[in-house]
This record gives C-alpha cells, structure tokens and sequence, in this order.
C-alpha cells in the first residue's frame, strides 16, 4: 500500500510541478499586512487561555455537578465533552476574529484575503484550490508518517497506539448529538481557529520580520507542537513531523494565494477525509 501512496505523491506533484503550481515568487516581507508582538501575544494568549486552560476547568466543574447529583458517576458523557469543546471552540473564534479586528482593522482584513496580492482570484476559487490540493498534500504526509511510524517501531519498539483525535471520534460515535458535535468542531471549526491562528496571525507577524519562506517554516513548526499530547509517548513524533508537513503546504497556499480560504479549504478537506476515514473505515486505522 505504502507503494502505490508513494507513486501517487510523486506523479501527482510531479505534474503539478510541471505545470507550474509550485512556480511563483514570494512576495516581499514589506508588503505583508503588519501584526505586532502584542497583538500576536494577545491572540495566542487568549486562544490557550480558553482552549488549554479554560476548557478542562469548565469539565471539572461540570464533572463535580454531575457526581454530586449521580456519585456513581465516573467521568463526564461524551456528549457533554464533545458539546463543551463545540461551544468553546465557538467563542474562541469570535473572540481572536473581534481582537485583531479591533485592535487593527486592516490587517484583519488583508489576512483574510490580501487585496494587494498579485494573484487576485475569488475566494471561492481559493477555496476549492485548497481542497484540490489535499490530493498533493496527502500522499507525504501519509508515506512520511508511515516512514517514521515503522522505524520508531523498529529502534524504539513503538507499539500500536491511537492519536488523541482518533480516540475522540470514535468515543464521539456513541450517540448522534456527540458525533455532530466532533464533526462540527473537527471539520469547520478547528480549521477556521487554526488557519486565523497559524497562518494569518502567526505567519504574517513571523513574515513582516523574517521573511515569507521563513515565517512558513517557523509557522508550521508552531502549528504542529500545539498538537502535542502527554498521552500519546513516542506517538507523537509521527504526528508533529506529519503535522508540520501539512502546515508547510497550508502555509504555502496561504503565501501563494494571499487568502486564508485556501488553507483552510485544504485544512477542512484533510480533516474531513480523516474523520470520515475513522467512522467508515475504523478497521482500517
């Protein structure tokens, strides 16, 4: 299988470097919108606030309720867990958009779609580019994460473990509220939070000061070490390296189109497809 994932990712890039998909020239750091220290400190700071700190404080109140009203109770449903993320991750995005829409209003815009970009398509069009390019995206990540799935397995003695998110889904799988609740969040909302996040935040402070091929190197490094799990051991090393391949090519749409639709078009696509993968295809993970 890894053999035909491997021709796949060859071939198609390969074509699609042929035709010019990869050829295009970065623009100039002067010309990215500007987002200062503060601004960048106060997104992130707000986003782990609420999402890291915030959300298993607001569990452990809800637990407490529960047990003293059931003491049989050992942990909380999966439909409330999957409902409080839901929520959160809600006003999480509304809250880091209405900060740097505040604080700096035509950055705001520009990341969102840069107007004086060259490439000047519709956000549709940038959009469907994105998921279009999960079809390149998906072959690497999926040979290299197999690569150093099989050689941790090898010199470390890696057994079979299971992602967090993996573990997620398949708990969310239990009623139909929790499930809509998993999909929401995993298919429309973490894509929008991360892409406003990563790309638009942090991609753009890292670009103003470092430069465009740069700031996606340090972007994606970024993006892929926020999704480090305590629980998964030696699991997360595949995991980061896959991660920060995904948001090389996130990053990369997001400086060749001047759009974060395109990212997050791309971002929607490979989490849909993966969670769809564990619901119909569970024997296959």
């Amino acid at each position: 299988m890894i053999i035909l994932v491997l021709i796949w990712a060859i071939g198609l890039n390969w074509i699609a470097y042929k035709k010019g998909f990869y050829h295009f020239h970065f623009l100039s750091e002067k010309k990215a919108p500007l987002i200062t220290t503060g601004q960048i400190l106060s997104l992130f700071g707000l986003y782990i606030g609420i999402m890291i700190l915030f959300t298993p404080y607001l569990a452990r109140t809800f637990f407490r309720m529960l047990h003293k009203a059931d003491p049989d109770a050992t942990s909380l449903p999966i439909t409330a867990l999957s409902g409080i993320q839901f929520t959160l991750m809600v006003v999480v995005f509304a809250v880091l958009a209405m900060t740097l829409y505040q604080v700096n209003r035509p950055s705001f815009f520009r990341v969102w779609k840069d107007k004086e970009h060259p490439r000047r398509r519709s956000p549709f069009f940038d959009f469907f580019l994105g998921v279009f390019t999960w079809l390149l995206s998906f072959p690497i990540v999926s040979v290299v994460s197999e690569v150093v799935d099989k050689f941790l397995q090898s010199a470390f003695g890696l057994k079979y473990y299971e992602q967090t998110a993996v573990k997620f889904v398949k708990a969310a799988m239990s009623s139909p509220l929790s499930l809509t609740f998993a999909i929401l969040s995993i298919l429309l909302l973490a894509p929008l939070v991360e892409e406003f996040l990563f790309r638009g935040g942090l991609q753009t402070f890292f670009k103003k000061r470092l430069g465009a091929k740069a700031a996606i190197l340090l972007s994606s490094l970024c993006f892929a070490l926020f999704h480090f799990s305590p629980s998964q051991g030696l699991g997360n090393i595949p995991l980061i390296v896959s991660l920060f391949i995904l948001g090389g090519f996130l990053g990369f749409l997001y400086e060749r189109q001047g759009s974060l639709w395109s990212s997050i078009g791309l971002h929607m696509t490979f989490n849909a497809i993966s969670a769809f993968r564990i619901i119909l295809l569970p024997e296959l993970l």
